[in-house]
């Protein structure tokens, strides 16, 4: 890890952007998603079930080393929020059953965000897919933001019950509008609408594609101007 030059990284974030900016790191690779890298997706899974012994062994050799990076970041880049990057889920629902994901997963994944918390860093977790099930646990566990927020959720539901607990991050539907071929404005203006009115009441949503871009940065540019043209008229409706 010390190999890496830290002091020049950190030069690069001057007092001027620590001033103007969010300094925000993504770290990739969760323990999930470096287990299904190290072999291939399918063996993955498999062990998960048939060798959790040696799973949660790994799990926790790779905690470790998360850990390590956290403090490496946070005593050099000094981040203001870090989002933690693993898939958790697909469309339909989480990838394992909850009790591996709670007797393996979980605990090496809390140590990864108490080093993170511990540090005063704001938390953010990344995960795309059918992770509604998972949020309650997150939210115990630390987490303060959410990426990705897919439609395959019920993100009204969620906001409902959570928001004033957890940050959306994202939302804005590149599975399906931006970003896809034949998507018009009025298409780009109806999903800025749908949005805003799901999860802009009360604060607590930072808008952008899913995946950070869509397959089309134009598309993108032009619904957030409908985002921020929309939600003047919406937050004026909404003053007390």
């Amino acid at each position: 890890m010390d190999k890496f030059d830290w002091e020049t990284a950190a030069a690069a974030i001057t007092p001027e952007i620590r001033r103007e900016k969010l300094i925000y790191y993504i770290m990739g690779l969760g323990i999930f998603e470096r287990t299904h890298t190290l072999m291939n997706f399918e063996d993955a899974l498999c062990a998960y079930l048939e060798e959790p012994e040696a799973m949660y062994e790994l799990c926790g050799a790779l905690a470790d080393h998360k850990i390590e990076l956290v403090n490496h970041i946070a005593h050099y880049l000094k981040p203001d929020a870090i989002n933690y990057h693993d898939d958790w889920a697909m469309q339909t629902g989480p990838f394992l059953p909850k009790h591996v994901w709670e007797e393996i997963i979980k605990p090496h994944t809390q140590r990864v965000y108490d080093t993170i918390k511990g540090h005063g860093i704001h938390l953010i977790h990344h995960s795309c897919g059918k992770i509604e099930s998972y949020l309650p646990d997150m939210l115990d566990m630390g987490i303060e933001g959410w990426n990705s927020c897919q439609d395959c959720n019920d993100l009204a539901g969620i906001k409902a019950k959570y928001g004033d607990r957890l940050v959306f991050w994202a939302a804005l539907d590149d599975q399906n509008v931006l970003g896809q071929k034949g998507t018009t404005d009025g298409m780009l203006r109806a999903e800025a609408v749908r949005k805003t009115d799901m999860l802009a009441s009360g604060g607590g949503w930072i808008c952008g594609p899913n995946a950070y871009v869509s397959f089309d940065f134009d598309q993108d540019r032009r619904c957030d101007a409908f985002v921020k043209e929309y939600s003047k008229a919406f937050y004026a409706g909404h003053k007390k």
